[in-house]
């Protein structure tokens, strides 16, 4: 199979318009219709049905789109195994990272890897920890990390470090990291939480739970950013990890204290079936000492080394 009419299916699937992926491939129309006509053939099926205002992907089309887009990240892969003798890594690197690490360590690492290794092309993708081991699972990243309460089977998964969850407040809330507050106490405030079935949301939910009691929260937001900014305004505290408010504490714009015995566990994970470029291997050990050299700095306050594989 050409390599290159799978490339050309790709454009014509995310455009859903022949003449729109014609310009995104640097190829005429009528070579690319050429081309998908040829694909068709060897494969013996339709992949697209056309309409007047574009086309649209078949059962048949989907199922390769899928298919497809493993294909081209392994044999982009098979590139980076072929560049490993020399150890340099090259390429394209995805990394897939919750905000709430971005103060503490992901420009850390975006930084420090930039400096070591200019050649390489980073990507980077912020959202959910689920969403950031979907983007794994489904070939659209390379490394992640992500909460160990997330189900992660199909993945290889090395545990990172564990930290405090923390309660966060405007300054005048005079919440103080050296006097941790239980989890009871979460009762006598308005809420600002992630929305289920996020890790930090089980967390916290199942902590209540234990104690016998229920608080739905006032407002629910998936960006901490937003979590951020309606604390700040006085709407409510939230709970995050303490990396995502290590800078916010530095510049005394928030007060913040550690939930007593709730804490989150950050791990490094991979996809079990696809094999480690240079590049990643270089980037997974760039994290564990980043990590560890905030931990002995005592930078990254309530947070403790854990190294052992799953």
């Amino acid at each position: 199979m050409d390599f290159r009419r799978l490339e050309y299916f790709l454009h014509i699937a995310q455009a859903e318009n022949i003449t729109h992926a014609a310009e995104k491939a640097a190829i005429s129309q009528p070579a690319l219709s050429r081309q998908m006509r040829l694909l068709e053939d060897e494969l013996g099926v339709e992949l697209f049905e056309r309409h007047a205002r574009g086309i649209v992907l078949t059962d048949a089309g989907r199922r390769l789109q899928s298919r497809a887009k493993a294909l081209l990240s392994d044999l982009g892969s098979v590139k980076d195994e072929l560049l490993a003798a020399a150890n340099e890594p090259f390429g394209t690197l995805t990394i897939a990272v919750p905000p709430s690490l971005r103060p503490l360590l992901t420009a850390r690492i975006v930084t420090q890897f930039k400096i070591a290794w200019p050649k390489v092309r980073i990507r980077v993708l912020e959202g959910m920890s689920v969403a950031m081991r979907d983007a794994i699972d489904q070939g659209r990243a390379d490394v992640a990390i992500i909460s160990s309460r997330e189900p992660a089977e199909q993945l290889e998964t090395e545990a990172l470090l564990s930290e405090n969850l923390v309660i966060f407040g405007a300054p005048e809330a005079n919440l103080r990291m050296t006097q941790p507050v239980g989890i009871t106490t979460l009762a006598e405030h308005d809420l600002i939480l992630t929305p289920f079935p996020n890790a930090l949301r089980r967390l916290v939910d199942d902590a209540l739970a234990k104690v016998g009691l229920a608080r739905e929260p006032q407002v629910e937001v998936e960006l901490t950013q937003m979590m951020v900014d309606l604390v700040r305004n006085g709407i409510g505290y939230g709970i995050l990890p303490y990396c995502a408010v290590h800078d916010l504490l530095q510049r005394q714009a928030v007060s913040a204290a550690p939930l007593k015995g709730l804490k989150i566990t950050w791990v490094i994970a991979t996809a079990k079936d696809r094999p480690r470029s240079v590049a990643m291997q270089k980037v997974i050990e760039l994290i564990k000492h980043e990590a560890d050299t905030l931990i002995r700095s005592g930078a990254w306050k309530t947070a403790v080394q854990i190294r052992r594989s799953t």
